[in-house]
């Protein structure tokens, strides 16, 4: 049963772990391009 209740939740997971992930990842982009930015 415990089985039955968590195995739905895990792609919703992954999808929450994927999107955080993608969020960070243009966050850096974007606070490299301000650095670069900033040195000119």
């Amino acid at each position: 049963m415990i089985n039955n209740n968590f195995t739905p939740s895990t792609p919703n997971l992954f999808n929450f772990e994927i999107s955080i992930f993608s969020k960070f990842k243009s966050q850096i982009f974007f606070n490299k391009q301000l650095f670069v930015f900033c040195k000119l």
